[in-house]
């Protein structure tokens, strides 16, 4: 029993280190062969372009998956902010693109569209899902994806299109990315497409081109789709497909300009122009309450210091936000200067308004082997959508402000209790560690149950070999027994 108990302990013990490295070692193929996501965003698609009759195929996709009624996208509702908030989770106030043109006082820097600098895109150490992926083991492609290009840590997707072209036809942009799929390559990808909102722009959401850009990008969907199931993809990955904003008609003769009202005053200022949102930058901050007082005379606007945004906005907390927000009404444009538009394109459309209204929302649709078909569930916002895809991935997210609370209905694991409240606490990221943690748990305990049952057999052994020592007249008988962590808790938006 002595040289057997030595043995047997060493037996476990490698038994359970070998099924723990076993386990580790193999997560990155499970993530790469099992659990596939692809992220498609078509620019400025607002949620009820779905209702006119026109989208078949994008009709068809979430009738066979499934869909929210729309989403709440991240105030300002601009382009790269919101592509931002999707692939982070994080509101805008705390992953730092607050604009697409952003003033630093930090920095003493701008930023604008085109800018590759890591320290805009990574102010609070945060980075987009296909870096994470790929440091969990993954392998990511991402095609025409704002911030593709921006190096966090020296790293890049590892497959990546070429430099963004707006030219480069929409179909070769999918045979790139199902291509990579169908090679193995990677297990995340991320696909942009610029439409409709070029045409929401040019023409306005409500145009005759509008209605013949969603017939295109309606076939667009059914030609990725069809290319994934020749590839026998179609049913292995979940796919996400939604959008950063949506689009209101706008009209250039019901545009407010800045100066009309500022000028008044002695105080020198500069602006960050995000039409309908401007930004006022003092150059005293002494000056920020007269400059606030003559620009609350303009009409059709909303002006904000910045401790008085509105909480809901979650734009507040980030010194990229300028001491005074205007935010013009639905409908009209807010610029510094007066600009002579005969030079300038029509604008019959656009966003950044407030994103409480519902020309503001986006659409949501969903399908793969991780969607119940034919679900449904409420409004949530873009912040979760990060969250769902590190489930779907078997990823470990980042601190971010998502929550799996709604959009976990949409998913075929998802429960109901019996009065229809959620029966289960869906975390993708601690499925593999907590399966971990009950086999050590036991190994423990049979461990535990060995070397104590060995040390009784061994003290008794000894005990009766003392005996051998006593006469029977001594009368000497005596004999002596998450890791569950929750990732639907939302990062607190930090004092930056």
């Amino acid at each position: 029993m002595q040289s057997f108990m030595p043995s047997l302990y060493i037996w476990l013990s490698s038994a359970l280190l070998y099924s723990l490295l076993k386990l580790s070692a193999s997560k990155p193929l499970s993530q790469s062969r099992e659990k596939l996501v692809l992220l498609i965003s078509f620019d400025g698609f607002r949620w009820d372009y779905l209702n006119r009759g026109l989208t078949p195929t994008f009709n068809k996709f979430a009738s066979d998956g499934g869909k929210a009624n729309y989403t709440i996208d991240a105030f300002i509702t601009k382009t790269f902010p919101n592509h931002y908030t999707l692939v982070t989770g994080l509101y805008e106030e705390s992953h730092g693109i607050v604009a697409n043109d952003i003033y630093d006082p930090i920095l003493h820097e701008r930023f604008s569209l085109g800018n590759l600098d890591p320290k805009w895109w990574s102010q609070n150490g945060q980075e987009p899902i296909w870096i994470t992926n790929q440091r969990q083991g993954g392998s990511s492609g991402v095609v025409d994806y704002p911030g593709m290009d921006v190096k966090f840590d020296g790293m890049l997707p590892n497959f990546e299109y070429d430099a963004y072209n707006e030219t480069v036809p929409f179909n070769e942009r999918i045979d790139f990315t199902v291509e990579l799929f169908s090679n193995e390559s990677i297990n995340f990808a991320a696909l942009y497409f610029h439409e409709p909102d070029r045409t929401g722009h040019l023409f306005g959401p409500d145009s005759k081109e509008m209605n013949e850009t969603l017939k295109l990008c309606d076939d667009t969907m059914n030609y990725l789709i069809q290319k994934l199931k020749d590839a026998d993809l179609y049913d292995k990955i979940n796919i996400i497909v939604t959008s950063d904003h949506g689009m209101a008609s706008t009209d250039l003769s019901q545009t407010i300009f800045a100066v009309d009202y500022l000028n008044g005053t002695v105080y020198p200022y500069f602006t960050t122009d995000n039409n309908p949102v401007l930004g006022i930058w003092p150059y005293n901050t002494s000056h920020v309450d007269p400059l606030y007082q003559a620009m609350k005379k303009a009409p059709h606007i909303s002006v904000y210091k910045k401790d008085e945004i509105p909480k809901e906005y979650h734009y507040r907390n980030n010194v990229r936000i300028p001491p005074i927000v205007a935010v013009a009404d639905e409908g009209w444009m807010l610029r510094n200067l007066m600009v002579n538009f005969s030079n300038l394109n029509p604008v019959k459309g656009d966003h950044g308004y407030n994103n409480s209204l519902m020309s503001m929302h986006p659409f949501f649709l969903v399908h793969g082997p991780a969607f119940h078909p034919g679900s449904i569930c409420p409004p949530f916002s873009s912040v979760d959508v990060y969250p769902l895809m590190c489930h779907l991935l078997g990823i470990k997210p980042r601190p971010n402000n998502g929550t799996l609370k709604i959009v976990q209905q949409l998913l075929k694991e998802f429960k109901k209790g019996p009065r229809g409240t959620p029966d289960t606490g869906i975390d993708g990221r601690h499925n593999d560690y907590f399966t971990v943690g009950i086999a050590f748990a036991c190994v423990l305990v049979m461990l535990a149950i060995v070397l104590v049952t060995g040390m009784c057999l061994r003290q008794r052994k000894y005990r009766q070999t003392q005996r051998i020592y006593h006469t029977l007249d001594d009368g000497i008988d005596s004999e002596d027994e998450e890791i569950f962590e929750d990732h639907d808790k939302m990062l607190p938006s930090t004092n930056i």
